[in-house]
């Protein structure tokens, strides 16, 4: 009789306990071994005969059965041939248990019939509990890992990408039915085969890398020749040898990938086509501009010539009023001659300074003198109100300065009534030079002054043109005033208002010493002094202008700075992503994206890299409260105002710089 389990005999607990199907005729064995299995944690199926046993073994979640060799109808032997035979329970675990057969011939039999263990009844509660709970073990494990391999074979089945296994000699030893898509082929074409026989013979090597010599596994493209020839380009994802020397590869049908590859290429071909096509109507329009300012000159000379030996034979006061006529002409003819000369030199970028010290004053009174007889003409006063302090010397080109002057004061001429006053101011401070040219005239439209420095632009529109002229004179003193480092400004109360306007450009040369002020008896007009050093700072300049950005180049080396120098935001970006510097130093107003723009690109990039933050200083003409909130806004650590205070910039890169690294 099979004895009472001890009290501690329990099965592995579980979330499901496994069931048992006891077969035995004998009731009171059968119950004796239904109330081991029980006890220690099994669900029980109780059956008295073989035939039950073979229906029953196709129950739901039958585990283990415990077969009785000794059965009336057929016996254990028979029940297990049956059970091998029938692919529903062909790897259900038996335990034979008997009393009768107990012969190693006996235990030979259930075995070879198909029994899994053979145990002489009455079996030890332990022994019994312990083969059947490995065997409920093996079972869940078997059953675990055949519904894995049919997960595994669906989806191998229905994937959308091409699956493929192949052997060490890169072989195909099975395929996907996605496979035999991509390539119009049956499998019949492909098994068996080599990768390398299918592919296009200027590909054969690199198929032969990837599909035989990368055990570590490749990623890659090649393509596969088709069923009529044809290449199928392929995208590769092959995976390590396994331990059966075998490797996976998944495929995915590259034409749409490489389809939107040209694509993209064409685009850029295109858009780089339409660019230089710009690019070429823009130096034809300049190179235009510059022939046909040459050409005119020669007519405007020869008008000039004339007028002065006829005006030594006119003595009428009718023939004289007509010769200051075609003088007048002449001389706006030819400031028109010279504005677009100065446009196209500027356009491409032939305009250079020859910079000196000078005496701005000196330079103002001659400006206003040579500017006296086009005033008289309409009655107007030209008030000249230099400081007494102002700078003996600037650091600038005189003849470009006196340009600058001419055109803003002609221009406050042109647009003033009859019998006003023109007014200059100059005055400068230890690092600026500003001169502003007051006028009473007929101001400017506010919703026309973001407009006004531009080229070939009138507040009158072409359709009303009141005063002449090309509108080119404020682009030219913009561009003169940039070059020179510095600003000019515009500011009008509204139409019949007046205007003002202001250029302010640094007093010296990068690392020039200060000049000492006759008038004002030594006072020191260069930069302040400063112990602050830069020994070794690493600074990327962002500056469009090449003046502008060799005299901050210049200042920031004599505090120690290393500079790189970007002309753009492209430029910028690309010295960056070579060496990261220790501080930005960038123009807000560059040629394609802008300073604003740069600035969230490098903060993108810090954030993705998990880089750390580098400091950034903007320099910007706007002045508005609005445009230094989105310089902030944008990633700028500090704003600092052209033209530039030296001393302002050095505080702003000390409190930028983190811990007071520098200073």
């Amino acid at each position: 009789m099979i004895m009472d389990p001890l009290s501690t005999q329990q099965a592995a607990p579980s979330a499901s306990p496994p069931r048992v199907l006891v077969v035995d005729d004998n009731t009171v064995t059968r119950y004796s071994t239904v109330r081991v299995l029980k006890n220690a944690g099994f669900h029980t199926i109780e059956a008295d005969c073989g035939l039950d046993a073979l229906r029953l073994a196709r129950t739901p979640g039958i585990s283990v059965m415990v077969l009785d060799v000794n059965l009336p109808d057929i016996d254990g032997i028979q029940v297990c041939e049956q059970l091998r035979a029938d692919p529903d329970t062909a790897t259900l675990p038996v335990i034979h248990l008997s009393a009768t057969y107990v012969q190693d011939y006996d235990k030979a039999r259930g075995l070879n019939a198909g029994a899994t263990a053979y145990l002489i009844h009455p079996a030890e509660p332990e022994v019994l509990i312990a083969t059947v709970s490995a065997l409920a073990r093996a079972a869940a494990a078997e059953r675990s890992l055949r519904e894995s391999e049919a997960r595994l074979r669906a989806i191998y089945q229905q994937a959308t990408s091409g699956i493929c296994v192949l052997d060490s000699r890169g072989q195909l030893v099975d395929v996907n039915p996605a496979m035999l898509t991509l390539l119009r082929r049956p499998a019949s074409d492909l098994l068996g085969r080599p990768v390398t026989a299918l592919a296009p013979g200027d590909f054969a090597a690199r198929a032969a890398e990837a599909t035989v010599s990368a055990d570590e596994g490749w990623q890659g493209s090649f393509p596969l020749l088709d069923a009529a020839g044809a290449p199928v380009h392929l995208d590769w994802s092959i995976s390590p040898t396994t331990p059966s020397g075998d490797r996976v590869a998944v495929v995915a049908d590259a034409t749409a990938r490489l389809h939107l590859e040209r694509q993209q290429e064409q685009l850029i071909e295109r858009e780089q086509a339409a660019r230089a096509g710009v690019e070429r109507v823009n130096r034809m329009k300049d190179e235009f501009i510059a022939i046909l300012s040459h050409e005119l000159r020669n007519p405007l000379n020869v008008i000039s010539v004339w007028t002065h030996v006829l005006g030594r034979h006119v003595s009428t006061d009718e023939g004289r009023r007509g010769l200051a006529a075609i003088e007048r002409n002449v001389a706006i003819q030819q400031r028109l001659v010279a504005d677009l000369v100065d446009v196209s030199l500027l356009n491409v970028g032939k305009m250079k300074l020859e910079r000196e010290m000078a005496n701005p004053a000196t330079l103002i009174r001659a400006a206003l003198d040579s500017m006296q007889l086009m005033a008289s003409e309409k009655r107007l006063s030209l008030e000249a109100q230099i400081a007494p302090d102002l700078a003996q010397a600037a650091w600038l080109d005189p003849a470009r300065f006196q340009q600058i002057l001419w055109n803003l004061i002609s221009n406050a001429i042109k647009f003033s009534p009859e019998g006003a006053t023109v007014r200059v101011i100059a005055k400068s401070d230890a690092e600026t030079l500003s001169v502003s040219v007051v006028d009473a005239g007929r101001g400017i439209d506010p919703e026309f002054l973001p407009f006004l420095f531009d080229r070939f632009t009138q507040s009158d529109g072409p359709d009303r043109r009141v005063q002449g002229g090309l509108g080119l004179g404020l682009a030219i003193v913009k561009r003169l005033a940039e070059m020179h480092g510095g600003i000019v400004q515009a500011c009008s109360e509204g139409v019949g208002r007046g205007a003002t306007f202001e250029i302010a450009i640094p007093l010296l040369a990068p690392g020039t010493e200060p000049v000492e002020a006759e008038a004002a008896g030594g006072t020191d007009h260069g930069a302040p002094e400063s112990a602050t050093r830069l020994d070794g700072l690493d600074i990327v300049l962002v500056e469009d202008d090449s003046d502008a950005a060799a005299a901050l180049t210049a200042v920031l080396a004599g505090f120690g700075a290393h500079v790189r120098s970007a002309r753009d935001s492209d430029d910028a970006l690309a010295q960056m992503a070579n060496a990261t510097p220790d501080l930005i130093i960038s123009d807000i107003g560059l040629p394609g994206r802008d300073g604003n723009e740069l600035i969230r690109e490098v903060r993108a990039q810090e954030v993705i890299g998990s880089r750390a933050r580098v400091p950034a200083i903007a320099l910007t003409a706007f002045t508005r409260q609005q445009d230094r909130r989105l310089a902030m806004e944008s990633g700028f650590d500090a704003v600092c105002a052209k033209p530039l205070r030296l001393q302002e910039l050095i505080s702003a890169i000390e409190m930028a710089l983190p811990g007071g690294k520098y200073g």
